[in-house]
C-alpha cells in the first residue's frame, strides 16, 4: 500500500465530544480514542453506546451549488448524456437519442445539442474542473484493536515523520490482468487507485470515493514518502483463493479423488449439487475437473470440500488425500483468521500460530509426495501467509486491501472496449470513456445533493406559508404568499393575476361580485 504524504490540515468529520468526564470510572467495552502525539489532540474515552467511529456530518453546512449541472446548460441535457454514455449508444444512436429528445422538449430547460460532437466538447469542456489508535476496555485494561488503516501502525509511523500538524493522505494502487475480448487476443492491465483515508465501506463501494482506473507511468518513483516494499500488501484473493488454493491445494486434492474412482468423483460432484444455498455463496453444481476463470468460485469450494469430502477420504483409504485434507482444513482457519475485519493483539497472535501449523502439515505433504510425483512447491504465494499479519498490523484489516471490490471494474473495461474503442491504441480511449464516468458520477451526486436541499427548502417555504396563513386575516394572505414565494415567477403578481381571474371567472359563471364592485384584493 504506498503511502503518499501531504499535509492537510481540515478533518473527514467534525470530533464528537467524549461522552464521560474527567471522574468517569472505567466499565467493561469503553473505547479509548488516543492520537498522534504531533495532532496536538488528548486522549479520550467514550462510552461504548455513545462512541461513532465517522459521526455524521452538521446539517449546516455549506448551500450546496444552486447549478450543479454545469457546465451542462440543463439538467435535461445532462441527465441524457448520462443516457447515452451508460448505454454505450454509437455516434447514430446518440444523434437519434438527441432528435428525438429535441423534439419532445418541453418546459424551461433548453436542450441544444445537435450531434455527438456537442456531447464530447461538452465532456472535454467539465473534464477541466473536475489518525489514531483504538482500544477497549476489557474490565482491567484498554485493548488495542485494528481494523481501518489509519488504526494501524504504518499511518501512525508515517505520521511521526511528518512536520506537527500535518496529516497523511495515502492512497493504495491495484493492478491486474484482465482479458478484454474472447478469444484473449487483447488484454489491459489497469492500474486502480483510490483513498486509504476513507471508510473501508465508501473505498470498496461504488461511486463518489470507491476506486478508479488511473495511468501514470512509474508512480512508485514519483510518489514521495514511499518504500515499494513496505507497500506491497498481502493479496487474499489472488495469493489465496486464486493462487495457492485454486493452482495447488485443489488441483493436488482433485488428483487425490480421481485416484479413488469413478464414484468417487460423481459422489463429490453430487454433494456440491446438493449443498444448501445460503448468502453470497456461489453455489456450483460441478466442480471436478472444471477450471474457473472467476477467483470467487475457489474460495466457495474451499469452505465446502471439507463437508462434501470429510467421511470420503479417510486416513485408512487414502492417507495422503487424508493429510491433504488436513491441509485445507488449516488453510480455511488461517483464511478465517486473516478474513476478520476487526484484530486485536490476541486475534493476531491466534493467526501467527495457525500459520505456524499450516506450514507444518504442508510441509509433511510435501515432503511425502516428493518421490511420487514432480511438484514444484517453491512459488511466492506459498511464503505470503507468514506476511499477512505484518501487513494486518501494519495496514489495518485485510478487506482494506483486498482485491475482490475491484474485480467488478474488468466488466467496464470490458464494455468500453467493445462499445466505445476502434480496436486500435485502445488505452487511452478506454480512460477517456472511465473520466467521462466519473464526471458523471461526480454531477449526478450533486444533482442528488440539490434535490434533497431544495425538498429540505420546499417543506421550510410550506411551513413559513402555513405559519403566515393562520397569523394572518383573509385580506393580506395573498399579499404574504406572495412575499414568500418571492422568488418563484409563478407567484409574481399574485395578487393582480388574481383579482382579473376572479372578476371575470365569476360573472362567467352567474355569481355576483361582492356588493357589484370590481374585486381588489
Amino acid at each position: 500500500m504506498p503511502l503518499i504524504c501531504h499535509q492537510l490540515t481540515d478533518t473527514l468529520y467534525p470530533e464528537p465530544e467524549p461522552s464521560v468526564d474527567n471522574d468517569h470510572i472505567f466499565t467493561k467495552d469503553d473505547i479509548k480514542v488516543e492520537h498522534h502525539p504531533n495532532s496536538g489532540i488528548k486522549a479520550k474515552v467514550y462510552v461504548f453506546e455513545d462512541f461513532q467511529r465517522n459521526p455524521m456530518a452538521a446539517t449546516s453546512g455549506p448551500l450546496p451549488n444552486k447549478k450543479p449541472w454545469l457546465p451542462f446548460k440543463s439538467r435535461l441535457e445532462f441527465e441524457v448524456t448520462q443516457i447515452a454514455l451508460e448505454a454505450a449508444l454509437n455516434n447514430d444512436q446518440t444523434d437519434w437519442l438527441i432528435k428525438i429528445c429535441r423534439q419532445c422538449a418541453i418546459g424551461n430547460n433548453k436542450f441544444t445539442f445537435e450531434n455527438h460532437k456537442d456531447i464530447h466538447r461538452k465532456w472535454d469542456a467539465a473534464s477541466q474542473r473536475v489518525t489514531g489508535r483504538l482500544s477497549k476496555f476489557d474490565g482491567e485494561n484498554f485493548v488495542r484493536f485494528i481494523d481501518e488503516p489509519y488504526t494501524a501502525d504504518a499511518f501512525w509511523d508515517l505520521q511521526s515523520q511528518l512536520p506537527e500538524g500535518a496529516k497523511p493522505l495515502t492512497f493504495i494502487l491495484y493492478t491486474d490482468k484482465t482479458k478484454l475480448s474472447t478469444p484473449s487476443t487483447a488484454k489491459a492491465y489497469p492500474v486502480v487507485a483510490w483513498s486509504a483515508n476513507l471508510p473501508t465501506d465508501i473505498c470498496n463501494g461504488e461511486g463518489i470515493g470507491g476506486g478508479y482506473v488511473v495511468k501514470e507511468d512509474k508512480e512508485f518513483a514519483k510518489s514521495q514518502h514511499t518504500d515499494v516494499h513496505r507497500a506491497l500488501s498481502y493479496d487474499k484473493l489472488h495469493f489465496r483463493d486464486g493462487g495457492l488454493f485454486d493452482d495447488h491445494l485443489w488441483v493436488e486434492f482433485q488428483k487425490c479423488l480421481n485416484g479413488l474412482g469413478r464414484d468417487i468423483v460423481s459422489h463429490i460432484d453430487k454433494r456440491f449439487k446438493e449443498f444448501p444455498r445460503w448468502r453470497n455463496q456461489k453455489h456450483s453444481n460441478q466442480v471436478m475437473d472444471i477450471a474457473f476463470t472467476d477467483s470467487s468460485i475457489p474460495e466457495n469450494i474451499s469452505k465446502m470440500i471439507l463437508y462434501a469430502a470429510h467421511d470420503v477420504v479417510t486416513e485408512e483409504d487414502c492417507l495422503l488425500g487424508y493429510l491433504l485434507l488436513q491441509c485445507i482444513r488449516l488453510y480455511i482457519e488461517v483464511d478465517m483468521h486473516a478474513s476478520l475485519e476487526v484484530h486485536t493483539s490476541d486475534t493476531i497472535c491466534e493467526g501467527r500460530n495457525v500459520v505456524q501449523m499450516f506450514s507444518v502439515f504442508l510441509k509433511q505433504y510435501i515432503n511425502k509426495t516428493a518421490d511420487i510425483e514432480d511438484k514444484g512447491w517453491n512459488f511466492p504465494k506459498l511464503h505470503t501467509d507468514v506476511h499477512s499479519f505484518d501487513d494486518i498490523k501494519a495496514k489495518g484489516a485485510t478487506w482494506n486491501y483486498n482485491m475482490k471490490p475491484n474485480e467488478k471494474m474488468h466488466g467496464s473495461s470490458k464494455d468500453s472496449y467493445l462499445l466505445r474503442t476502434n480496436f486500435r491504441n485502445v488505452a487511452e480511449q478506454i480512460l477517456h470513456v472511465n473520466h467521462w464516468q466519473l464526471i458523471t458520477e461526480d454531477i449526478h451526486r450533486r444533482l442528488l445533493d440539490f434535490d434533497e436541499y431544495l425538498g429540505l427548502q420546499t417543506q421550510d417555504q410550506f411551513d413559513a406559508a402555513d405559519d403566515a396563513l393562520h397569523a394572518t386575516d383573509d385580506a393580506v394572505i395573498p399579499l404574504a404568499v406572495e412575499n414568500i414565494y418571492h422568488s418563484d415567477d409563478a407567484f409574481s403578481n399574485l395578487r393582480i393575476r388574481l383579482n382579473d381571474f376572479l372578476n371575470d371567472f365569476l360573472p362567467a359563471i352567474n355569481i355576483p361580485l361582492p356588493q357589484g364592485k370590481q374585486i381588489c384584493l
